[in-house]
């Protein structure tokens, strides 16, 4: 990676990957120059800016983490993993009526996307709509039977 951006230092998937690593390593004010970098030259790369998103979400700086993850899913609307982060995001500031049609506008792009199904399914369980929550439950067990002890725990933790 750093050879790549010897030779070419405004390399945007060089940038982007390099600033992904160090997210990982916790190096997150060393990750969040990277990707500003990637979006000096490119501001809307859509990766970038969510996972601008999750590196100020990961410092806490949640309002302007919500905004990177609105651009994210403004400038790539079909992606489904960015609509997800934010309606995550969306769901932690207990706007779980936005959380939700987030959630189903994921859903929209792949009705099998076990976590939006998942996560949709708690945010619904959270605001009281238990039987429409137990039908996304219900869904995402068809998809993948795995997720049975995540959904028991999770329903011990509500009651």
């Amino acid at each position: 990676m750093n050879k790549v951006l010897q030779i070419d230092s405004e390399n945007q998937d060089a940038l982007y990957t390099k600033g992904k690593w160090l997210e990982q390593l916790s190096r997150f004010d060393d990750a969040l120059e990277l990707i500003n970098n990637v979006l000096t030259v490119n501001p809307e790369h859509d990766k970038a800016l969510r996972y601008k998103g999750l590196i100020l979400q990961s410092l806490e700086r949640y309002d302007e983490s919500d905004e990177f993850y609105q651009k994210s899913a403004e400038v790539n609307q079909f992606n489904k993993i960015n609509l997800k982060r934010w309606a995550d995001l969306r769901a932690d500031f207990e706007l779980y009526e936005n959380a939700v049609a987030l959630y189903n506008s994921a859903l929209e792009i792949d009705p099998k996307f076990e976590s939006a199904i998942f996560d949709l399914a708690n945010t619904l369980f959270v605001m009281g709509n238990y039987e429409e929550a137990i039908t996304f439950y219900d869904k995402v067990l068809a998809i993948n039977p795995d997720y049975a002890d995540i959904i028991y725990d999770n329903v011990l933790i509500f009651e």
